[in-house]
C-alpha cells in the first residue's frame, strides 16, 4: 500500500507586516504600465440582478451580493498607485470578469479560465481580485492559483494564500503581507495583489486562473509593469523581512512507499505522491533514499553485477530528475528527490532539492556509506555536507541534508547546524528501531533544528 505521510510542521515566528506605503514617495509609472485584456476570458457580468437563475452577472447571488457602482476603463481606485483596466460588460457581450467555481458555486462555473494571453516580458503583475465564500482554517489555505506561463515553455504557479495574498471580499483584513484593499462597496472590497516576476528576462506568454476549491475567485483586471513599479522595493523589503517575521506553519510531506527496483514505476507513483502532497497543502516533498531503484534488483555475486549497478546510475539532467523539476514549478513545491548518481568510479547515493521554480539549489550525497550492505560497498562517499537557502511561501530558510547512516553519527548534524541549516531533511530507507528514533530525536535537540526524515 502507497501512502504519504504528513507529519513534520515547522511553525516560523510572525509579527504582521502592513503594506503601507506614502504615495507621495513615488514617481510616475504610468507609461511603464500594460493592461491584461481579459474580455476573451471573462465569463460574467458585474451586476446580478436575480440570484441563481444561471445568468446575470458576479457569482450569481443576487443584486445584494455584487459589485454595482465599480466605474469602466482606467481607474487608479484607493491605493492611487497601480491602475486597472476595468472592462465595460456593455461592450463585451455582458462579460467583465473571471468567476470560478468554489464553496456553493460548485459545479456554475469551471475550474479554471481560459488562457488570458500576455505576450509581454513583465518585472510585476497586479491583480485585482476578490474571493467569496472563502473557508477558513487554522492555517492559511490556497485560495487561487495563477499558472505563469512562459514563451519558453517554463512556467511558474503563483498561489494566492488566505489572509496573505488573498482574502474573502467582505470585510477583507486590512494587515494582509501581501495584499492591498483596493476598491470598496460598502463592506465588499476587491484586492489588489502585487507580484514580482522571479524570471523578468522571459516573455510571459499566458496565464491561467484556476480555483482550490476553497473560495469562488473571481478576476477583475490583471495590470503589468515592464519595469520595476512603485512596489518593488516594497514587496522586496517585505520579502525579505519575511523570513524572520511571516505567519503559518511549513508543511513537509514525508514519502513511504512500497520498495519498487523499477524506475518508470517510481517516476509514475513519485509524481502521485507528489500531487497528494499538494492536495494536503505541503511545501517540501522529501523521497525515501535512493527512490529511483530502491535497495533491490541487484545480486551482486552475479556476474557483472558492477557493470548492471553502474548502468542503473543517472545523471541530473535525466528526465526522471527532469520530471520532478518540472512538477517542482508546476505544484509550486519543492522536492527533495533521491536516486543513484553516475559518477567517476562507482554511483553515489545522492539527494537533490528541487526549489519550487524547479531548481536544483543543493545536490549531496550520503557521505557515511554502509561497508556492510552490497548495495553501498559499492558506492563513492559523498565529500561533506551542503546547505542552502530554500525560497519558500514563507520567505526563506535554511535547508541541510544527510541520509540514513549519516544520521547515526553526531557530526552529521552538528556539519549542518555550524553552516546555518535550520531544516535537515534526512531520507532513510532502513527499519528504525526505537532508539535510533530517539537518537534521531537528540540531533534535532542538540542542535535546536529541525530534523524531518
Amino acid at each position: 500500500m502507497h501512502y504519504l505521510r504528513m507529519i513534520m510542521k515547522t511553525k516560523i515566528s510572525f509579527s504582521i507586516l502592513v503594506m503601507s506605503v506614502c504615495l507621495t514617495a513615488f514617481p510616475s509609472y504610468q507609461d511603464k504600465f500594460i493592461y491584461i485584456d481579459l474580455s476573451k476570458a471573462a465569463n460574467m457580468g458585474f451586476y446580478d440582478p436575480v440570484a441563481e437563475d444561471g445568468t446575470g452577472g458576479w457569482a450569481d447571488f443576487g443584486p445584494t451580493s455584487c459589485l454595482k457602482e465599480i466605474p469602466f476603463g482606467i481607474q487608479k481606485f484607493e491605493d492611487g498607485i497601480i491602475p486597472f483596466e476595468i472592462l465595460d460588460p456593455a461592450k463585451n457581450n455582458g462579460k467583465s470578469v473571471v468567476v470560478l467555481n468554489g464553496p456553493k458555486r460548485e459545479t456554475s462555473f469551471p475550474g479554471q479560465s481560459p488562457r488570458i494571453m500576455v505576450g509581454q516580458k513583465c518585472k510585476e503583475l497586479y491583480f485585482l481580485h476578490a474571493c467569496m465564500y472563502a473557508r477558513h482554517a487554522e492555517e492559511p489555505l490556497p485560495l487561487i492559483r495563477y499558472r505563469i506561463h512562459y514563451e519558453d515553455g517554463t512556467e511558474h504557479m503563483f498561489i494566492c494564500y488566505r489572509g496573505q495574498e488573498i482574502d474573502d471580499w467582505w470585510d477583507p483584513s486590512n494587515r494582509m503581507p501581501r495584499a492591498i484593499r483596493t476598491y470598496r462597496e460598502k463592506m465588499t472590497w476587491l484586492l489588489n495583489t502585487p507580484w514580482i516576476n522571479p524570471l523578468p528576462g522571459k516573455t510571459i506568454e499566458w496565464i491561467r486562473m484556476e480555483s482550490t476549491g476553497q473560495a469562488i475567485p473571481i478576476l477583475v483586471a490583471i495590470t503589468g509593469s515592464v519595469d520595476s513599479g512603485p512596489y518593488f522595493a516594497l514587496m522586496n523589503q517585505i520579502n525579505e523581512r519575511v523570513q524572520d517575521h511571516k505567519t503559518g506553519t511549513l508543511r513537509i510531506a514525508l514519502v513511504q512507499p512500497v520498495k519498487e527496483p523499477d524506475q518508470a514505476v517510481n517516476l509514475k507513483n513519485g509524481e502521485l505522491f507528489c500531487r497528494q502532497a499538494k492536495e494536503q497543502n505541503a511545501d517540501i516533498v522529501v523521497f525515501p533514499e535512493l527512490y529511483n531503484i530502491g535497495y533491490n534488483g541487484i545480486d551482486f555475486d552475479a556476474p557483472g553485477a558492477i557493470e548492471n549497478w553502474k548502468a542503473k546510475a543517472i545523471g541530473p539532467g535525466h528526465a526522471f530528475v527532469k520530471r520532478f523539476k518540472d512538477l517542482a514549478i508546476e505544484l509550486d513545491l519543492a522536492i527533495m528527490i533521491t536516486y543513484l548518481e553516475s559518477w567517476e568510479g562507482l554511483p553515489r547515493n545522492t539527494a537533490a532539492l528541487i526549489d519550487r521554480h524547479g531548481e536544483i539549489v543543493l545536490t549531496y550525497a550520503k557521505v557515511h556509506t554502509c561497508d556492510f550492505i552490497d548495495t553501498e560497498l559499492f558506492t563513492t562517499p559523498g565529500d561533506g555536507f551542503v546547505v542552502t537557502e530554500l525560497d519558500t511561501r514563507l520567505g526563506s530558510v535554511v535547508i541541510g541534508a544527510m541520509i540514513c547512516y549519516d544520521r547515526e553519527h553526531p557530526e552529521s548534524a552538528r556539519l549542518n547546524m555550524l553552516k546555518g541549516a535550520e531544516i535537515i531533511l534526512t531520507p532513510n530507507a532502513c527499519n528504525l528501531h526505537p532508539m535510533l528514533l530517539k537518537q534521531f530525536q537528540v540531533r534535532a535537540f542538540e542542535n535546536a533544528t529541525v530534523t524531518a526524515m
